[in-house]
């Protein structure tokens, strides 16, 4: 529940505000009759949907993880279970990137069939069979790297540092070369829906290079401050 609930935070910190910032971008580009909506509709419906993600996914999660976090809960499910688990063998921190990577792994295993194998790489879009296979070695990296990191492997800490770098600077240097509509018609996406999410303006290409920057950052430091619960390798005596 500690894991879920700081993923969920997480997520809410960084959604919430992107939303304030598009809602009213999305409602003045949609379609309502040929009419614009109103500024006062358009301010009450982008409050309304902001209070209730703020509720949702800042302040739920928030008081999940203060309650978790209490060494009074954790000296109680410890006296209640002393049972030794798997999960006891790993710390928290870990454990949550462990089953992130597990279930990213599981996801990449759908891509060929979802979005045809559609993916970025270095400067151009990869699909079809090349797609697919690239897909399912990832997926198999991932699966290595979350037992990896459930073992508490150094290496695995290592591999996930540079998939990272790579994958980011991959995504980085496509888009900024290659238009973002062009990913979601490789995908299949009807043209009437690509033009709609070009109007709307809402997944750009200059969208897609700064959210990788900006979510590298914050990537790089939870990696750098994880490091120091890995076991560090006896020194030559």
């Amino acid at each position: 529940m500690l894991i879920i609930a700081w993923i969920w935070l997480c997520m809410g910190i960084v959604m919430v505000p992107v939303m304030a910032v598009m809602m009213p971008r999305i409602l003045a580009n949609a379609p309502h009759g040929g009419q614009a909506m109103p500024s006062n509709v358009v301010a009450m419906i982008v409050l309304i949907q902001v209070l209730f993600m703020t509720v949702f996914m800042v302040l739920l999660p928030g008081v999940l993880v203060f309650f978790y976090r209490s060494r009074h809960v954790k000296a109680t499910c410890d006296t209640r279970d002393p049972q030794i688990r798997w999960t006891d063998g790993c710390p928290l921190p870990l454990l949550g990137v462990s089953c992130m990577l597990g279930f990213g792994a599981a996801m990449l295993l759908v891509h060929p069939i979802a979005y045809r194998g559609v993916m970025p790489f270095f400067g151009t879009l990869v699909s079809g069979w090349t797609g697919s296979l690239l897909a399912l070695c990832f997926s198999g990296l991932s699966f290595w790297m979350a037992r990896a990191w459930y073992e508490m492997k150094p290496i695995g800490w290592w591999v996930l540092l540079i998939f990272v770098i790579l994958m980011s600077a991959s995504n980085v240097i496509t888009f900024s070369n290659i238009d973002a509509m062009e990913l979601y018609q490789k995908m299949g996406y009807p043209q009437a829906q690509v033009d709609l999410i070009r109007q709307q303006g809402m997944m750009t290409s200059q969208l897609m290079v700064w959210g990788t920057a900006l979510w590298l950052v914050p990537m790089l430091g939870y990696l750098l401050w994880v490091k120091r619960l890995f076991p560090r390798a006896a020194s030559p005596q």
